[in-house]
């Protein structure tokens, strides 16, 4: 979905900066449950999510339980220096399990909002889970050193949701190696394109 193609992103251009990242996220089907490339390290913990593209609230719930005793295990057995930070890809459930380890570390706690964390976005689908998961989500986003949206409009909306909270925009990355520019074509007739997002 949105928020693993915009982590990847972010993580790649963060390993070429010399950063070392580790990324928790959900396994899914086939892939492996550990994945090592350049100062990029993956963690994938079973969960319920049965599609790639989107993820239901039992899936999310699921994977939070999951995520929980990995946390603790890492918590007392991370063998790298501590972190500088912890990102949240998401309020919740991301944060559930993000929150708490920038605490144990004593490290600033980053949350980035990717749509379905906010209420009021998909209000027939999540509105029982955001009722459910409010007062959680609340102590997340008030108790992050930095909370970001991925839009102008996800910011307003988050701004409604969780007032007083300042809240900054990081948009969705690609890598430009993968979408480099094209170099301009002269042409007479106007030009003509389909988008598909």
């Amino acid at each position: 979905g949105g928020g693993g193609t915009a982590c990847r992103a972010i993580a790649i251009e963060m390993a070429r900066r010399g950063w070392h990242v580790e990324i928790l996220t959900a396994a899914f089907k086939h892939l492996p449950r550990r994945v090592v490339g350049d100062n990029i390290v993956m963690h994938r913990v079973r969960c319920l999510r049965a599609d790639a593209g989107q993820c239901r609230p039992y899936e999310m719930v699921s994977w939070v339980v999951s995520a929980l005793p990995w946390r603790l295990l890492r918590s007392v057995t991370w063998s790298m220096p501590r972190p500088d930070a912890v990102m949240s890809f998401h309020s919740i459930p991301s944060g559930r399990a993000g929150a708490p380890l920038a605490r144990w570390w004593g490290v600033p706690h980053i949350v980035r909002f990717g749509g379905g964390d906010v209420p009021g976005w998909l209000p027939g689908e999540l509105a029982g889970y955001h009722r459910l998961s409010n007062s959680i989500n609340q102590r997340i986003v008030r108790g992050a050193a930095a909370v970001l949206a991925n839009s102008e409009g996800l910011k307003e909306m988050a701004r409604r949701a969780f007032p007083g909270v300042r809240i900054d925009i990081l948009c969705n990355a690609i890598n430009p190696n993968e979408f480099p520019p094209a170099s301009p074509r002269k042409t007479d007739r106007p030009v003509r394109f389909v988008f598909a997002g």
